[in-house]
């Protein structure tokens, strides 16, 4: 008979930050509300001047393009690099119902840590399904018996 498990239906999402900070661990699947409110804090953050300073605003760089981030970065006055960076940590933190912490993940070195931006950002908000457990890849939910 089929069945839903929602507990199976995605891995979880394992964030592993050692030897940088002593994290190792399941991060929480964030709620609605945190999702909006990490969704709300990113877009106020490319309003301000923030990513925008970074060249992120507005699609001028893509995000997954380490070399293109990593280069807009070094144009950034240092002040201001600190103060999105501190920011971003902390947005991804809340994401994450506060583990890892926002001062776990500013130990984690630049190129590192905006991967782990990255990969937060793909598993929460990704809409595709991914096996877990070893189970199969679920590309279509099965029709209901006589459709």
């Amino acid at each position: 008979m089929p069945s839903f498990d929602a507990a199976a239906i995605v891995e979880p999402i394992h964030v592993k930050l050692m030897p940088y900070a002593q994290f190792d661990e399941d991060v929480q699947e964030p709620s609605d509300k945190q999702l909006g409110a990490f969704l709300s804090a990113l877009k106020k953050l490319q309003g301000s001047g923030g990513l925008a300073a970074i060249g992120i605003e507005g699609g001028l760089i893509d995000i997954t393009d380490q070399g293109a981030v990593m280069k807009a970065i070094d144009e950034l006055e240092p002040d201001k690099f600190v103060e999105v960076m501190t920011e971003l940590a902390d947005m991804h933190s809340k994401l994450c119902s506060g583990k890892p912490s926002r001062a776990q993940i500013l130990a984690v070195p630049i190129r590192r840590r905006l991967a782990l931006f990255a990969y937060l950002q793909g598993e929460v908000m990704s809409p595709e399904i991914e096996p877990a457990a070893g189970g199969p890849q679920l590309t279509v939910l099965p029709r209901a018996a006589g459709q």
